[in-house]
C-alpha cells in the first residue's frame, strides 16, 4: 500500500510533464510558423530603412542603426507624389467597393435567408455557382462593355467589377449569419410596424456585426491587393492602383537599383490592411466561423 501511495504522485508528475511537453511542442511549432510568416515583412521593413550607402556594401547589409527614413520621403515626393496618387486611388476604390458589397450582399443575404419566394433556393445555388468559374474567362466581354460605357481608365469600372466578383461569397456569409437569427425576431419587428428595410438595418445588421466586419475587411483587402483587373482596366499610369504602381516602381530603370525604395513601397502597401485587420480581428474571425458553419 505504501509503495502504491508513493508511486501515485510520481506517475501524476510524469503525466503532467508529458502534457506540458506536448503543449511546449505545439507552442514551439506555432512560434516557428508565425516567424516564417513574419520574416518577409521584417526583411521588407529593415531593407526599407537602409541608407543608400549600405545598399552597395559587401557582404550585403540587412539591418542598420539608426534607421534611415529617406527612402519613404523620396518615394512620396518623386514625380510630384505619384505614389501618393496610387494610394489615394486604391483607398477610394477599396472603400467604395467595400460599401457597395455590403449593401448588395447584405440585401441579397437577407432576402435569401428570411423572405420566402419562389425559386429562392435555386437562386442561391446559382449565386454560389458563379464562384466556380474563373473571372478571367469573361474579361474580354467585360472590357468591351466598359469600353462602350467609356469607363476604361476610370476607377468606377474597378468598383463595379470588384463588387460583381466579391458579392457572391459575401452574400453566402450574410445569408448564413442572418439564418442564425430566429425568425421570431423579424416577425416581431414586422408586427410592430417596421418594413423589411427597417428590419434589415435596425434589427438584423446589429445582430450580425461579425459578418458585417468580415465582409468589410474581406472586400477592402481583396480590392486593395487585386492586380489583374486593375492592370487591364486602368492602363493610364497616372490613375492606377498600388499593386500596379509597385510593379512600375520595380521595373522602372530609375528605381531598379534602389531596393530600399521598392521595399518602402511594399511596406506602405500592406500597412493599411494590417492596421485594419488588427482593429477588427475579433469580429473578422468570429464572422468567418459563423458564416461558414451556420445555415
Amino acid at each position: 500500500m505504501t509503495s502504491v501511495a508513493l508511486d501515485t504522485p510520481v506517475r501524476m508528475g510524469l503525466l503532467r510533464w508529458r502534457l506540458h511537453g506536448g503543449d511546449l511542442i505545439v507552442y514551439a511549432l506555432n512560434i516557428l510558423v508565425a516567424a516564417l510568416f513574419l520574416l518577409p515583412w521584417i526583411i521588407a521593413i529593415t531593407i526599407s530603412l537602409l541608407p543608400e550607402t549600405a545598399l552597395k556594401t559587401y557582404p550585403p547589409t540587412i539591418f542598420a542603426w539608426p534607421p534611415d527614413f529617406g527612402s519613404y520621403v523620396r518615394l512620396l515626393t518623386v514625380d510630384d507624389g505619384r505614389f501618393l496618387g496610387y494610394l489615394r486611388t486604391s483607398a477610394v476604390v477599396a472603400g467604395c467597393t467595400a460599401i457597395s458589397v455590403v449593401l448588395v450582399s447584405g440585401m441579397a443575404g437577407y432576402a435569401l435567408s428570411k423572405i420566402r419566394f419562389a425559386g429562392r433556393e435555386l437562386f442561391f445555388v446559382l449565386i454560389l455557382g458563379t464562384l466556380m468559374f474563373p473571372f478571367t474567362t469573361v474579361l474580354i466581354p467585360l472590357f468591351s462593355i466598359m469600353s462602350q460605357l467609356k469607363l476604361v481608365n476610370n476607377p468606377v469600372s474597378l468598383v463595379i467589377l470588384y463588387t460583381v466578383v466579391q458579392a457572391p461569397f459575401c452574400t453566402f456569409l450574410f445569408r448564413n449569419s442572418f439564418s442564425a437569427v430566429p425568425d421570431a425576431v423579424r416577425e416581431s419587428a414586422l408586427v410592430d410596424g417596421a418594413n423589411e428595410w427597417q428590419v434589415l438595418v435596425r434589427v438584423m445588421i446589429p445582430l450580425a456585426l461579425p459578418a458585417l466586419a468580415t465582409v468589410l475587411i474581406y472586400s477592402f483587402y481583396q480590392s486593395w491587393n487585386e492586380f489583374t483587373i486593375a492592370l487591364i482596366f486602368l492602363t493610364d499610369d497616372q490613375t492606377t492602383t498600388v499593386p500596379i504602381g509597385l510593379v512600375n516602381l520595380t521595373t522602372s530603370g530609375r528605381f531598379a537599383s534602389h531596393p530600399n525604395m521598392q521595399m518602402a513601397g511594399a511596406v506602405m502597401s500592406f500597412l493599411p490592411i494590417l492596421v485594419l485587420f488588427l482593429l477588427f480581428q475579433r469580429f473578422f474571425v468570429s464572422g468567418i466561423i459563423s458564416g461558414s458553419t451556420k445555415g
